[in-house]
Parts: C-alpha cells; structure tokens; sequence
C-alpha cells in the first residue's frame, strides 16, 4: 500500500517542503529591516577610573514589524561591559539591548576599544565671551565672574587637553547689580568643547557692571489742542509758558525726543480769551528738569461776519 503510486507521493511532498520553504522565504522578505544609531555606554567602570576619551556610536541593523522599528530608535541601546576591569587599553564587545519584539541582526562595530584612566582633578580659570549690546541707555565698565576658577574632572589625559572653562554672557540680559548664572563649557586650545569631562561649579555667577548714560537736550512745548472754535470766533493766538524744557535720561532715549506735548486743550465752545495751567506729557524713560506744568495762554477775538453780495459790488460809503 505504501509503495503504490510511490513517484505521485514523493512528487506530492516535494511540492509541499518546496512551498513550505518558498513561504518561510516570502515571511523573512516581508519583515522589515532598520538601522539604528546608538550611543556606546561603558557600564560597570570602577570608581576612580573614567574613560580617556568618548566612546563611538554604533550601527544596530534590527528586523521586526514596522511598528516595533518605528520605537526601535529609542529602545535599542549599546554598550560595553567594563566590570573588573582596571587602568590601561581593552578590547570590549558591543551588546544591545533590545526590546523583546525585535530581532538584532548586526552589530558595527562589534568591538571597540576601551580606555581607562585614573580621575584627576585640577583647576582651570574661567574665560568670559560676551555677545550683544548692553541696554540701552548703559556704557559696560567691566565684568566679574564669580568663581574665576573652576575644577574639571576626569581621566588625566582629557583633563590635560582641557585649557578654560568658557562662559557666554548676552550683554542685552545684563541688569545693574544682578549676577545672572551661567554655564560653564570645558574646551581645549581649539576651542573644541570636552564633554567627557565634569565641571564644578558647572553655572557661574557673572556682573556686568553697568553705569548709566545721562544726557540732556532742551526741546519745544507744543500745544495739543482738541475740538473747533464756534464759527463766530476766531484764534488768535496760542502762547505758552515756558515755550522750551529740558529733559534728561538715557542717551539714547532723549535722542528721539523731538519736542514734549501737553495733554489736550479743549475749544469746543470757547468765546472769550483764557489762559489755563496744563500738564506735560512726559516721554517715558526721561524726566523734566523743570515744573512738569505749563501756562497756556489762548486770545479770541469774534469773527467779521462776511460782506453781502451787494455790499461787494457796490463797495463801502456809497448811497
């Protein structure tokens, strides 16, 4: 029974492992596949030891389902372990984590060199860089930080290449009598920043000192007049006293200042001539050296009523 229709079978369960394998063939092809770069962490160096220098990023091929890949970025880390082990050059194997619904397939570079130093600590002074323009209104005089020293820490190799610890101050956030707190970035002679190494106190306290640019300039009062007159009355004349102030303030602000206003004179309904006390509206950030009120005085007079047509052709005197 067994060996009837013996080729027919054999023929049968061909097909089946070849389309059993043609599936198995299609399913890796559907997975997706991603790179990934991670950061390579050294993990487990002994206290008192630092690395010599930054470790390099590694390249992680992962295949999964296109949704686990898209997270993949963030989930899969790199790593060497440096337990036990003491100062000098060694060769470590790059591990992944991973989560558990994706599939390393590679991993570039699989070894890399680890190098470990004993942590020294030394001071490095603190440079200061300033960018922008102090407030307006201010001249710089000078600027403090406080420490002007700092301690960096590391293996002994980066601590050496390190040179200043730089501090960028934006004068245009300077205020009179405030420190503001900065960071404080480890660089080399290049003016490349050391990242490998740590920095204490990392923010650092600096004052600029501030002084204050005072200026005067004597500009004229005008008159801000609000409303008409009554048509039976006419202006005559708007004398105020005293017609020049002089303000003060910041250089640059009294500079713009063309002229001072005062608030406004009413003549709405107005017939006979007046003189009335009002105040000036002062700029902001200047000041008066002088009353910050003025006399105004206003003549009227009435109007001539106009001449009749008849009284225009014939003209005055005649019968």
């Amino acid at each position: 029974m067994l060996t009837r229709n013996l080729p027919l079978k054999l023929a049968a369960l061909g097909l089946a492992v070849f389309l059993w394998f043609w599936v198995l063939l299609k399913e890796q092809q559907l997975i997706p596949e991603n790179t990934v770069r991670a950061a390579i962490v050294a993990e487990g160096v002994k206290g008192g030891l630092a690395l010599a220098g930054p470790l390099p990023e590694a390249e992680v091929r992962v295949r999964g389902l296109k949704q686990d890949l898209s997270q993949a970025g963030r989930d899969v880390e790199a790593y060497v372990a440096c337990r036990a082990l003491g100062p000098g050059r060694h060769r470590r194997t790059v591990r992944v984590r991973k989560p558990p619904n994706v599939t390393v397939v590679s991993v570039r570079p699989a070894e890399i060199a680890v190098e470990l130093e004993e942590i020294v600590s030394e001071g490095r002074r603190v440079d200061l860089r300033l960018v922008g323009e102090p407030p307006a209104g201010y001249q710089l005089m000078g600027v403090e930080a406080s420490p002007e020293v700092v301690q960096v820490s590391g293996a002994g190799s980066a601590v050496e290449r390190v040179t200043r610890a730089l501090v960028t101050m934006d004068l245009g956030r300077a205020m009179p009598e405030v420190p503001i707190s900065l960071p404080a970035e480890a660089q080399d002679s290049s003016g490349k920043a050391a990242p490998e190494v740590e920095v204490e106190p990392s923010r650092v306290n600096v004052l600029a000192k501030l002084k204050l640019i005072v200026s005067s300039r004597t500009v004229p009062v005008v008159v801000q007049t609000e409303g008409a007159l009554p048509a039976s009355v006419k202006l005559v004349s708007v004398q105020v006293e005293p017609a020049m102030v002089t303000i003060v303030g910041p250089a640059s602000r009294v500079h713009e200042v063309e002229r001072v206003s005062t608030e406004e004179l009413g003549l709405t309904g107005v017939t006979e001539s007046f003189t009335r006390k009002l105040s000036l509206v002062v700029p902001h950030e200047v000041n008066l050296l002088s009353d910050r009120s003025v006399e105004v005085r206003v003549r009227v007079e009435k109007a001539q009523p106009p001449a009749s047509r008849q009284e225009e052709v014939e003209g005055p005197g005649r019968d």
